[in-house]
């Protein structure tokens, strides 16, 4: 029989029928088992079932056998039934009742089972089974920590009650049907945002914004709310302060802007739990006041109900950000001269400051801090800084001779010069809470770096042979943490550490450094056999420069490297140059004999529609006219004879073919281009010099002190200097080469194939040293 108030579900497969399924239940088998023992049947559930959301739990528990598994006098009953479901085998909760005959509903209210929690003092403690309210035999019991939102496993229990030394066995089959939850959590929820601005013309912007959301509102996607209450709002002010001077600053730029965000998170479980947080306040407040530990001892109303107020605001999250950037600053003198033009006026800066805390119920509180400050110069010098090695007394004479590169112009002055310096300082105070024996902790992190770099662009010749191009930039990546704290770890005051900075290496200690170098060349050809229509040649020269420094390595925590790669590429206009070995000779005009005009007769002219009024001459013209028709035709064809074309011989059409062949085959290609490269590559680790080696790339002369030499940086040497002392080193070079054609024509069209060709090979190499 089926449960009661469980209807028989309908076959579907069959519409045109009317034809319920059978019930199906989980049938235990019960054969002997005997007292103290206990059997049972366990789902894991690959995927956990979160029923935080739900009210109760229910189920159907059947007994079929009276007087061997099921009694009608469950105070007499030996056998009992467990439910249980939960994390694992250390973290469940369990329902417990006696195995009656029939069909016996099971209730499981979740706030009953869940309130078991506030009745121990550690998560370890042991309590014993809790009675069911109004229900004699039931008892709710947990074991750990379970948690109603990640439900891994669920099980059903046979116990034999009785002691072993009565032979008390049981026999008979216990039937489970329809577990399920009910009372889905509906309570409404709502939430709201706004949003407003206020602009005074261009001098300040205000901007506000604010939400907040229920702990029940949920989207139309989502089952339910995110069981917290949350709040945010934020405001920003823009603020152009040079609009508040008297004067005029056309070109400059100070806005400042300031913002601030607040974010309230207040969840109504506390966190990591299916606890209420205002059953817990109050159970908390009851538990000091009349502890049930007779070694607690118990404190005022007043003092527990601020301990109980001072859980709810742990469990709270809760964070603020404060912002001021002033970015891209430019301020400018009103003067037109180059020498601030180019100098004061070319430079802008950049400042960024963030403060946020946050705390949660991990931690008690997270303050961070950040500062940027930047400067940089850019300018972009005149093109007009030339001259021609034409003009030039005596050799430019020679130059002239030359007409295809009589206008090379060199620059003595790059296009392009720029600089930045930056700064960043930072610091994280981070407090842990104290939860149960681990005791609060501080952890504090500090960070304050300073970097530098320089851009150089300088196209050199123009409209000559080579046309030399150049690039070189560099940056470099320092570090002032040593000055933050003492040989004790303590924060140094703000007046020593900027007192050594500015008395000692004002950028600090350089921990990376990388340069790079490109050199470009398009050669122009001579026009002469129109070289410089059929042929284009392009060269580059790049190399990049490497060096780090360890400090956790004093000695061997130095290591510089480089990447070049040479190039070299060629396009060769195939078409074009082959065209005139195919031109063909154009056709001999045939020739034409045209009629002469007949000559205007003198005196009256005759009329001919008088003469033929008259019967007598109408046989006359007759026979003109056949006269006529026939010399025409003589005369035309005559004349088709004179204008047919000369027929071509055999062999003239067999050499046409081979030179059409010969031109579709392997020259009708528009462009052939042809590619080179080599790519070389090195480094090497424990390097005795301290320097980044830009003393030595700029300077006259070499100091192993100062890190590698220039022709290591520029790739045109292995040689990385003196190593360290007493390490294992090691070298690391590398070589790619690649070569390359790509070409195309078309086929019909519509239709064009692409014809690539590449090849490379590559060495690789690690050679490990020892040093001493």
């Amino acid at each position: 029989s089926s449960p009661p108030g469980v209807q028989r579900e309908r076959d579907r497969t069959r519409p045109d029928q009317e034809i319920l399924r059978n019930e199906q239940s989980l049938n235990l088998i019960i054969n002997g088992l005997r007292g103290g023992e206990n059997r049972e049947v366990i789902k894991y559930l690959y995927r956990p079932l979160d029923v935080f959301n739900y009210s109760e739990m229910k189920l159907f528990i059947h007994g079929n056998v009276e007087g061997k598994v099921a009694y009608a006098d469950e105070n007499q009953n030996p056998a009992k039934v467990y439910f249980r479901f939960g994390t694992d085998s250390n973290n469940y909760y369990e329902y417990r009742q006696p195995i009656l005959r029939g069909w016996n509903e099971i209730s499981l209210l979740f706030s009953e089972l869940t309130a078991i929690k506030q009745l121990r003092d550690s998560v370890s403690q042991e309590i014993a089974p809790i009675p069911v309210k109004d229900l004699p035999g039931r008892f709710y019991y947990l074991k750990g920590n379970p948690n109603l939102t990640s439900i891994k496993f669920l099980s059903v229990i046979i116990v034999n009650n009785s002691h072993p030394r009565e032979f008390n066995e049981l026999f008979g089959e216990v039937w489970v049907n329809e577990l399920r939850v009910i009372g889905a959590d509906d309570t409404p929820g709502w939430a709201y945002s706004v949003a407003t601005s206020l602009k005074l013309a261009d001098l300040l912007q205000v901007s506000f914004n604010m939400s907040q959301t229920n702990p029940y509102f949920h989207r139309l996607q989502d089952r339910f709310g995110s069981r917290v209450e949350a709040k945010n709002w934020g405001i920003s002010a823009d603020v152009d302060v040079l609009k508040i001077l008297p004067f005029n600053t056309q070109g400059s730029n100070l806005k400042i802007n300031y913002s601030r965000t607040e974010s309230i998170g207040s969840p109504i479980f506390l966190p990591g739990t299916d606890i209420k947080i205002d059953e817990a306040s109050r159970r908390l407040e009851e538990r000091l006041i009349n502890p049930t530990d007779s070694t607690v001892k118990s404190i005022s109303p007043e003092e527990a109900r601020k301990l109980a107020e001072q859980m709810k605001v742990e469990a709270k999250t809760i964070s603020t950000s404060d912002t001021w950037t002033a970015s891209n600053i430019k301020l400018k003198i009103p003067i037109e001269h180059w020498l601030i033009r180019d100098s004061f006026n070319s430079l802008t800066y950049g400042f960024n400051y963030n403060k946020t805390f946050s705390r949660n119920p991990t931690t008690q509180s997270n303050v961070n801090w950040v500062w940027n400050a930047n400067m940089n110069y850019a300018v972009n010098l005149s093109p007009d800084y030339f001259f021609y090695p034409a003009s030039i007394p005596v050799a430019g004479t020679v130059l002239a001779l030359f007409s295809d590169y009589r206008n090379t112009k060199v620059y003595y002055t790059p296009q392009t010069f720029s600089w930045t310096v930056a700064a960043k300082r930072s610091r994280a105070t981070n407090v842990s809470r104290q939860i149960g024996n681990a005791a609060s902790r501080e952890t504090i992190s500090r960070d304050f770096t300073a970097s530098r770099g320089l851009n150089i662009a300088w196209k050199m010749t123009e409209g000559g042979f080579l046309n030399v191009s150049t690039t070189y930039n560099f940056d470099i990546a320092s570090s002032l943490t040593h000055l933050e704290a003492d040989t004790n770890n303590l924060q140094r005051p703000e007046a020593q550490i900027w007192r050594d900075i500015v008395s000692g290496n004002i950028f600090g200690r350089d921990y990376q450094f990388r340069q790079s170098f490109d050199l470009r060349t398009s050669p122009k050809l001579p026009s002469f056999w129109d070289l410089n229509k059929y042929f284009q040649i392009t060269t580059g020269y790049n190399v990049s420069y490497n060096w780090r420094n360890d400090f956790s390595q004093v000695e061997l925590g130095r290591q510089a490297g480089y990447q070049n790669k040479i190039n070299f590429g060629l396009t060769l206009r195939l078409k074009a140059l082959s065209a005139p070995l195919f031109k063909e000779d154009e056709p001999s005009k045939a020739s034409q004999q045209t009629t002469p005009k007949p000559a205007q007769q003198r005196g009256r002219t005759r009329d001919f529609d008088a003469d033929l009024r008259d019967p007598k001459n109408i046989q006359s013209a007759i026979d003109s006219i056949q006269r006529a028709r026939t010399e025409i035709a003589v005369v035309d064809s005559v004349m088709e004879v004179d204008t047919l074309p000369k027929k071509p011989s055999s062999l003239a059409n067999a050499l046409q073919f081979l030179k059409a062949t010969s031109r579709y085959i392997l020259f009708d290609y528009e462009n052939i281009k042809i590619n080179f490269s080599n790519d070389n590559q090195f480094s090497s680790s424990g390097i005795f010099g301290a320097g980044t080696g830009l003393a030595n790339f700029w300077g006259y002369r070499f100091s192993s002190d100062n890190g590698p030499s220039r022709a290591f940086m520029l790739g045109l040497s292995n040689d990385v200097g003196k190593r360290a002392a007493n390490g294992n080193l090691t070298d690391n070079p590398s070589q790619k080469y690649t070569f390359d054609m790509r070409t195309s024509r078309p086929l019909w069209e519509g239709a064009r194939i692409e014809i690539n060709w590449k090849l490379g090979w590559s060495t690789n190499k690690s050679t490990t040293l020892r040093s001493d």
